[in-house]
C-alpha cells in the first residue's frame, strides 16, 4: 500500500528528480520517497504512512503510534543525511556536491487525523496533492516546514468543550463550534 503512495507523490510532483524507495544503510530505514528542486537547490524527504480509516479510539492510538515511528525514522534519516550530506546526496540522487542543498522532511500519511509533531511535519495525502497542484516545490516544501500546510478553519469557528453527561459520570469532550457560542 505504501508503494501506492509513493507513486501517488511521484504523480503529483512536477519534477524528474525523485528517488523512491532507496536503500541507505542497514541501520536506517529506507527512504520512502524524495524530490530534488534543482532550481531553488532543496530537496524534501518524504516517510509515507498508509492507514485505513479510524473507526475506534483503540485505531486512532494506533495510528498516533504508527504516525510516531514514522517521525522518528524521518529524524533518523535526517541525522544520517545531516552528517555528510555530499555522501547522501550522491547516494540518493546520483549528483555531486549536496552540500549546499537546503534540505525539508516530513511524514505524508493517508487517512491523517491531523496528528502533530514539532519536529516532523506530518501531512495528508490529499492536502500534499493540492498543494503541488498549486504551487512551486520550493513553495510546498516551505509551506510543510513552517507547518503552514493545513486548511484554515473558518474565522466563525471556535474550539471549545461540551460536557456531557452519561451514566452518572461528566464528560468534557472537544467540539467545534460553528458561529456564536450560545450561553
Amino acid at each position: 500500500m505504501e508503494g501506492l503512495m509513493v507513486s501517488e507523490l511521484e504523480s503529483f510532483v512536477n519534477s524528474k528528480d525523485t528517488a523512491k524507495h532507496k536503500h541507505l544503510r542497514d541501520d536506517l530505514p529506507d527512504l520512502d520517497f524524495a524530490v530534488l528542486d534543482k532550481e531553488t537547490n532543496s530537496a524534501l524527504i518524504c516517510e509515507t504512512k498508509w492507514f485505513a480509516s479510524a473507526d475506534s479510539s483503540k485505531e486512532v492510538y494506533a495510528k498516533e503510534d504508527e504516525i510516531n515511528h514514522g517521525c522518528q525514522q524521518v529524524e533518523d534519516i535526517m541525522s544520517y543525511a545531516m552528517a555528510d550530506k555530499n555522501h547522501f546526496f550522491k547516494q540518493v540522487f546520483g549528483i555531486d556536491n549536496g552540500e549546499m542543498i537546503d534540505l525539508f522532511w516530513c511524514v505524508v500519511a493517508k487517512h491523517n487525523i491531523r496528528t502533530q509533531n514539532k519536529i516532523v511535519p506530518v501531512i495528508d495525502l490529499k492536502r500534499i496533492e493540492e498543494l503541488f497542484s498549486s504551487n512551486s516545490l520550493n513553495t510546498v516544501f516551505h509551506l510543510i516546514r513552517n507547518h503552514e500546510y493545513e486548511i484554515k478553519m473558518p474565522d466563525d469557528v471556535s474550539i471549545t468543550h461540551q460536557e456531557v453527561d452519561y451514566a452518572g459520570f461528566k464528560f468534557k469532550i472537544p467540539a467545534l463550534c460553528f458561529g456564536d457560542i450560545p450561553e
